[in-house]
């Protein structure tokens, strides 16, 4: 099962002053928290990420992330298919997700579904769609975000997220999982190279049963080193 953060990916994207055919990033975030969980029992995790936008709205990316600490061993990869269309102030998208995660032997395939009205910048609902073929169970997002330009090259973008658990994350629990709320920040500080900052907190419901010693709270920071050709 997909253990990939879902909360500002899912509503924002990744925030950007200019747009690209081939995006790479390097960075880091503190905790790999998902889910409300926090899945890493020691540190954070560090990324390495790539996509590369196709003809016709088709996008082809991966993503291999690793324990930052040296006592934790974790490792996975994601290699992902998306289409993404407009129509007129929607933002629509589809997606396949391969995943391999290495050190507990376990693989997954996911399929999602993403829409976004895009009418207001300063407002933008969202609902994204994750089915796993391994929980055989689905995770439904719905959120708020808002973008605004502080000058030529900074972008803050704050966001709310509220997660519904459908047999993905916990096999029993049904209904409302977590809330995250959180803010990204981009620092576009040439044309071509640019900073991502996120500070997020993630509440899990009280009404989940946590099967290990992880906190009902957790929250992480983040940065990530953008290219884009």
């Amino acid at each position: 099962m997909c253990r990939v953060q879902m909360g500002a990916a899912l509503v924002l994207g990744l925030v950007s002053v200019n747009a690209a055919g081939f995006e790479f990033a390097l960075g880091a975030d503190s905790r790999y928290v998902s889910e409300g969980r926090n899945n890493l029992e020691h540190g954070g995790i560090q990324w390495l990420e790539g996509s590369q936008d196709l003809a016709s709205g088709l996008v082809v990316s991966g993503a291999y992330g690793s324990a930052l600490s040296s006592t934790q061993e974790y490792d996975e990869l994601n290699l992902g298919l998306g289409y993404e269309f407009a129509l007129a102030d929607w933002a629509l998208g589809l997606g396949y997700t391969r995943l391999e995660m290495f050190e507990d032997e376990e693989s997954d395939n996911e399929f999602s579904l993403g829409v976004a009205w895009e009418g207001h910048p300063w407002l933008v609902p969202s609902l994204e769609l994750v089915y796993s073929t391994e929980a055989a169970g689905s995770f439904v997002e719905l959120g708020l975000s808002s973008e605004w330009a502080l000058g030529a090259n900074w972008v803050l973008a704050p966001y709310l997220v509220v997660g519904l658990d459908y047999g993905y994350a916990d096999e029993v629990h049904r209904g409302y999982n977590h809330t995250a709320i959180g803010t990204e920040l981009a620092w576009q500080f040439s044309p071509r190279l640019g900073l991502n900052m996120v500070l997020e907190h993630q509440q899990l419901s009280d009404s989940v049963e946590l099967v290990d010693e992880s906190e009902y709270g957790q929250s992480w920071v983040g940065a990530h080193l953008v290219m884009r050709f």
